[in-house]
């Protein structure tokens, strides 16, 4: 699943796509969790100390979020860890604000899906298709753009030449840029820095990965959701629960 677009045959972008679509999506009333660094969940709950309704609150839940359930795999459902959540989620990129997960707590926000929440990534739904550009290029081999046979036995530095002169043609600006992106990062090797974004569906590094989810928009925070620590020895505390209208620290 980390392995460079650009490098996968036919047959492993099939597998790579049938694995992603055997998964059941996000879909209304689940719960879904945003892991974050200790000052945005300070900044979540500000409403507690300074009286003012905190960022979340105010906007909803933005950004990359993750299916509980997919989490609670982690560790066959033993302890979820911070260095577990950290591989999992691929938070070790070069530009991360996450701490080391060896000697710091990660923080997330828990919470249930409002009703009608649409998790399927097609272009109505609720989140982004994280898969589009593996999806795009294997369309191209399927209608004709790319020959398949070809593609297969090109080498590595053809297929990259070859999806490039392609990208350069796409006419969607939001698809040509992922393309680009996907493609750029995969070329380039840096893969110390563990881009959270491969362009195949799935983030996650040192053989930990889980499907990749981003919002559309935010989404709002629904009455329950709750802050919650994971320490570094494996347990985990409940902060604060939301009521609708404020958080309460517990």
């Amino acid at each position: 699943m980390s392995k460079p677009i650009h490098r996968l045959s036919a047959d492993e972008m099939d597998t790579l796509i049938d694995i992603r679509d055997g998964l059941d999506p996000i879909r209304s009333g689940d719960v879904i969790q945003k892991v974050m660094p200790l000052k945005q969940a300070i900044d979540m709950v500000s409403d507690i100390t300074n009286g003012d309704v905190g960022y979340y609150a105010q906007k909803g839940v933005p950004g990359f979020i993750a299916k509980f359930a997919h989490l609670t795999a982690i560790s066959n459902h033993g302890p979820i860890t911070p260095l577990r959540v950290f591989q999992k989620l691929g938070l070790g990129y070069n530009t991360t604000a996450f701490p080391s997960p060896s000697t710091n707590p990660i923080h997330g926000v828990r919470m249930r899906t409002e009703p009608g929440f649409d998790g399927s990534g097609t272009p109505t739904s609720d989140v982004y298709d994280r898969m589009l550009p593996l999806r795009t290029i294997r369309g191209w081999m399927q209608d004709g753009t790319i020959d398949e046979h070809q593609w297969n036995a090109m080498s590595i530095p053809e297929r990259r030449d070859r999806l490039q002169h392609l990208v350069d043609r796409v006419a969607d600006t939001d698809l040509r840029i992922k393309l680009g992106a996907a493609l750029e990062r995969n070329s380039s090797r840096t893969f110390t820095s563990f881009d959270p974004f491969r362009g195949n569906g799935w983030a996650g590094h040192y053989e930990h990965y889980t499907p990749e989810v981003e919002l559309r928009q935010n989404t709002p925070l629904t009455p329950g959701a709750e802050l919650w620590r994971y320490n570094v020895d494996g347990t985990q505390e409940i902060l604060a629960k939301w009521d609708g209208v404020r958080w309460h620290m517990i």
